[in-house]
Formats: structure tokens, sequence, C-alpha cells
């Protein structure tokens, strides 16, 4: 973060740590209300809508924290800081939003993968004649 922010985007000094903690503390967050209900990490609905809670929770406190490092250092007055904190929450869910999902289907395990359609078992009545599965299908 503190390279981006040298390199890429220039900002004053005094944002810095809080540009620092927003990202630290919302992910810590995110990841509590996430893991806390006892989530398994497989691909189901329910684990979907725990990823969803902790990515709630991790937009707020990420864009409590960002916004007032934007007012506490003059970036944007005391008056704009609620539409400010909107960008900051809209920004990080989409974010959120786009890339969880192609990160989930990356790294899950090729037996669990949603799109990769399972072969046919032998005991299956769509076999061929010669032993071998006649058709893919989704078990």
């Amino acid at each position: 973060m503190i390279i981006a922010h040298g390199a890429l985007v220039p900002v004053p000094d005094w944002f810095l740590p809080f540009s620092v903690a927003s990202n630290l503390l919302g992910s810590l967050a995110g990841a509590y209300v996430a893991l806390g209900r006892t989530m398994r990490p497989d691909m189901k609905v329910e684990s979907g809508f725990a990823l969803l809670r902790g990515a709630l929770a991790m937009v707020v406190v990420a864009s409590a924290i960002g916004t007032e490092g934007l007012v506490s250092s003059g970036m944007v007055p005391r008056e704009a800081a609620l539409a400010a904190a909107i960008k900051w929450a809209m920004g990080d869910l989409v974010g959120i939003l786009c890339v969880t999902p192609t990160m989930l289907l990356l790294t899950a395990p090729a037996w669990n993968h949603p799109d990769e359609p399972r072969r046919a078992s032998s005991r299956s009545p769509m076999r061929s004649r010669r032993g071998r599965s006649a058709c893919w299908c989704r078990t």
C-alpha cells in the first residue's frame, strides 16, 4: 500500500497510516465475520453468504477508517465525509465482488470445481459397449 501511494497515487504523509490501517483492519474484520460462524470453505450457497457478510464487514470498517483519514489529512472537507465514505465503500465492495469469485474458481480443487463435469461412474447406465463413458454427467 505504501509503495502504491508513493509511486502511483501520491497522498499526504498524514493519510498513509489511515490507508494501511483501513485495509488491514477491514480485512481482519471481514475474516472474523466470515469465519466466525464456522464457515467451511466449500462451494455452497451458505459459504457464499458467509463470504458476503465478511465482505460487508470489511467494507464498513475500511470505509470508516479511510474516510476519517481523508478528512484528517485535509483531502476531503468534513461536509463531504458521507459521500466519500459511500464512494470508498462501493469501490471496495465492487472490487471484492469482482475478484473473489474468480479467485475461488481458480483455487477450487478440480473435483469440487462447479464448472468441471464429472465422469459417469462405472455402474452408470450411460456407458458405451467398449466400457468408456458415453457422456459427461454432473453429479
